[in-house]
């Protein structure tokens, strides 16, 4: 059994290589069906090849809210360094989210059976399974890691890149205004989360005339971004606001202008907040499990957090709020704001970072992956 210092060796190895759409030849990896409750869900597996004798750690990963589901490239290169530190990965296709639907509970229960199902395979360590979850993905990890009936067999629990909660995260979504410490600090907001939230928010939004048309065209932006067939911020992008924007009943356009403004315009300030508001009142009407974690029972795993400091789709302020919520109702908490990461990419290193710098962050992941794989 590797130490936790080899694993995370391995682990930081497998991610600086594994950056192509290829696996290695030594590692197997294939798609196949698992049984959760009402239905057989399709997940992604992967261990090293040919397999040493013993059991090794398991791990349930949960993707991001994107079109891609299992294939998306940051989720692949992840869960194969992961799978090159000795763990054997399983990857539940959560449907929904591929179809860009929030469905907070119907991924759970996917997330839970994933766990079940991998806890009892006689090729994984006993002592429980570890869950992961990125971005959308790390709230319904955590309240996972929370639930009584799973905590046999659970053995920790990893939320990458994830928000503490909705309201906050949706109000830097339009505004780019984050804090920490009393420091205010503006970004260039990834819209992906907004276009998001409007598409499944709106229909059910009766303070804003459940609006439809203009859901729909929020979808078709957040599904050609995922698909990186534009730029949310470039020409491509705007071509397709334009024609989307031309289809809406003129009643909608306004609305629509909120959520996808014209390249070089300011939003109304006044509507955003009405429709920042109007949101958050419809998710905590219907969608409750989108901010699960105030609610949370105590954690009697392991918790990790890790996220990016120049993530602008959930600002890493996120994480140090999460951290500041679970700290009580955990017996063991690490959280890591690391400039070694974006948000859906590796974030490469930037230029002005000095190399001691650039030392100290790769130190300190390679501490908080450690501790991640120790157990």
């Amino acid at each position: 059994m590797p130490t936790a210092a080899l694993a995370a060796l391995r682990f930081g190895r497998g991610w600086m290589r594994f950056t192509g759409p290829a696996p290695p030849p030594w590692l197997e990896e294939r798609v196949e069906l698992v049984p959760v409750p009402g239905e057989r869900v399709p997940v992604r597996v992967l261990r090293v090849a040919p397999r040493r004798g013993g059991t090794h750690p398991g791990w349930v990963v949960l993707h991001g809210l994107t079109v891609r589901g299992l294939t998306h490239p940051s989720l692949l290169r992840f869960t194969r360094a992961l799978a090159a530190s000795g763990a054997d990965v399983m990857v539940p296709e959560i449907e929904p989210w591929t179809r860009l639907e929030l469905a907070p509970d119907r991924a759970r229960r996917i997330l839970a059976g994933g766990v079940e199902a991998l806890a009892v395979d006689p090729r994984v360590r006993p002592g429980g399974v570890g869950v992961a979850g990125f971005s959308f993905g790390g709230p319904q990890a955590l309240a996972t890691a929370a639930d009584p009936a799973l905590a046999p067999h659970l053995r920790s629990v990893l939320a990458w890149g994830s928000y503490a909660r909705f309201p906050s995260a949706l109000a830097f979504a339009f505004s780019g205004e984050h804090a920490h410490g009393g420091e205010l600090e503006r970004l260039r907001p990834d819209p992906y989360a907004r276009w998001i939230a409007g598409s499944n928010l709106l229909p059910l939004a009766g303070a804003l005339g459940c609006p439809v048309a203009t859901a729909t065209a929020l979808q078709e932006l957040a599904r050609r971004w995922g698909e990186e067939t534009i730029d949310a911020y470039g020409e491509s992008a705007e071509r397709l606001r334009g024609e989307l924007r031309s289809g809406l009943p003129r009643r909608e356009r306004e609305l629509f202008d909120l959520f996808a403004p014209a390249a070089g315009s300011t939003p109304d300030p006044g509507g955003v907040a009405e429709v920042v508001r109007a949101l958050e009142t419809t998710a905590a009407a219907h969608l409750p499990l989108l901010d699960p974690l105030p609610s949370l029972g105590r954690i009697h795993v392991p918790v990790h957090l890790l996220h990016g400091r120049r993530d602008v789709l959930i600002p890493w302020s996120e994480t140090r709020r999460l951290e500041a919520l679970l700290r009580p109702r955990t017996a063991e908490l690490h959280a890591t704001i690391t400039d070694l990461f974006a948000h859906s990419d590796d974030g490469g290193a930037p230029a002005r970072r000095g190399r001691v710098r650039g030392l100290r962050e790769g130190v300190a992941l390679f501490r908080a992956t450690r501790r991640l794989l120790a157990r």
